[in-house]
């Protein structure tokens, strides 16, 4: 029997607001998704403009925009590990926390909203009162994400809900939520993405917190060392695409692709039977012609929650960003910490622009960002230079606390190459006067 709950007398719905929480710190409904109800749709009817503001290409979500990119970002959130870079939204460090052996990939946009076992997400006319959204459970033969279009204003980010409109919320949080219904958690205590209440707009609710962790991981499994894992993909003679990746089985994988053309019923675009070679870290297929911009995903042999890989953005033009590699330790400071640098944003020519961000820093003083072309391991002042020279100085920032930041343009004439960042600054407490953060070696992409 379907459940379409809405706190009513009508039944039970997996909803936004819902009355009060659970006892435990999270709670199931029942529901589990196999490896063949592992795809979603979008049908990208969302009517507000507020909720299709936000048109910058992004490389991790190829193709896609507005309403359609902040949904397929909160179910993303769910993933057993970061969503490509990871690195596309401002309000949390990685998309992609979920560390189940769960994961889900883009089937691509639908023509409608489909029926209650469609797996599509889509925008229903007129209010449902103090519900926004709900899930149509249970998921375990399909189900289906509905967003009320009135009274609230939606909007799609990526940074923070700006309103004036007391029903303005966050479509990537409440996607988010709503998603977790699907994969079978109910509401859960506490400041969660999970919460019975809904905080901050829905904003907060984009990342995932320890609770909503232990939930997935309790119905999933905890994510598996011997998961198929896809890193990158390379593009060969032809139309030929080559994965790379561990734990892919010696025969029998299957190929999954993203439609090209919105598709009615959902079809997958499959290559069957691929065998791997070099010890099971490589695939090479023929990509079909209907393959878009979207997901590839790899499903092994078999049937168990482990059998299935993680999605990889895939654009049919160009290759995938990369996260960025973490080169080296910092220098202890003078007040004891480990300065520590991180990467805001994707290193991508679309993007145009990235912030690096010092944590755990000295907490006073300024100093200088520099880069290099090569990995080294050079002796400097108590500490180690990783960046090879010739360097260059990126520009100098001043510390506000523990952290410090810099926002740097992207060069198009990077595309394609690998620099190597550091900090330096005074530390006048230190035996040389000087501290080092450690290096990310960035490479940057389209």
């Amino acid at each position: 029997m379907r459940i379409s709950f809405a706190l009513s007398l009508a039944g039970l719905w997996a909803a936004t607001t819902l009355s009060a929480p659970p006892a435990d710190a999270f709670s199931l409904n029942g529901s589990q998704l196999g490896l063949t109800q592992r795809d979603f749709r979008i049908f990208p009817n969302f009517s507000d403009p507020t909720a299709n503001t936000n048109q910058v290409p992004d490389p991790d979500y190829p193709g896609a925009s507005g309403a359609e990119l902040a949904l397929w970002k909160g179910v993303a959130e769910w993933g057993s590990g970061p969503r490509g870079s990871g690195l596309s939204d401002p309000t949390q460090e990685t998309i992609g926390s979920g560390g189940a052996d769960f994961d889900v990939y883009y089937l691509g946009r639908a023509v409608g909203p489909g029926n209650a076992d469609a797996n599509v997400i889509s925008q229903l006319d007129g209010s449902g009162g103090a519900i926004r959204a709900f899930a149509e459970l249970p998921s375990n033969d399909g189900w289906r994400i509905r967003f009320f279009r009135g009274p609230t204003e939606w909007h799609d980010g990526p940074g923070p809900v700006i309103s004036a409109n007391p029903e303005a919320f966050d479509i990537q949080g409440i996607a988010a939520h709503e998603f977790g219904h699907v994969l079978g958690l109910g509401h859960s205590t506490g400041e969660t993405t999970m919460s019975v209440s809904t905080v901050g707009l829905g904003v907060p609710l984009r990342s995932l917190e320890p609770h909503d962790i232990a939930g997935v991981q309790a119905i999933y499994g905890v994510r598996s060392a011997t998961k198929p894992r896809i890193d990158t993909y390379e593009f060969g003679p032809g139309s030929s695409v080559t994965l790379v990746g561990e734990h892919f089985a010696a025969v029998g994988n299957d190929v999954l692709f993203t439609r090209l053309i919105p598709g009615g019923g959902g079809a997958l675009i499959e290559v069957l039977g691929v065998s791997s070679a070099a010890s099971g870290t490589r695939l090479t297929v023929d990509v079909p012609v209907d393959a878009g911009p979207g997901d590839i995903i790899v499903r092994r042999p078999g049937m168990a929650f482990v059998d299935i890989s993680n999605p990889v953005p895939y654009s049919p033009d160009r290759l995938p960003c990369q996260a960025p590699e973490r080169v080296g330790t910092p220098k202890t400071t003078s007040a004891g910490t480990q300065p520590r640098l991180v990467l805001e944003g994707i290193p991508s020519t679309g993007r145009r622009r990235m912030r690096l961000r010092i944590e755990d820093g000295l907490g006073t003083g300024t100093g200088i960002f520099f880069s290099g072309p090569g990995i080294g391991q050079r002796p400097f002042a108590g500490g180690t230079l990783y960046a090879t020279g010739p360097l260059r100085r990126e520009g100098s920032f001043t510390f506000s606390g523990s952290e410090a930041s810099l926002l740097l343009p992207i060069d198009p004439a990077l595309v394609g190459t690998t620099r190597v960042f550091q900090a330096w600054f005074p530390d006048p407490g230190d035996p040389f006067g000087i501290g080092l953060t450690d290096a990310l070696a960035i490479t940057f992409c389209e």
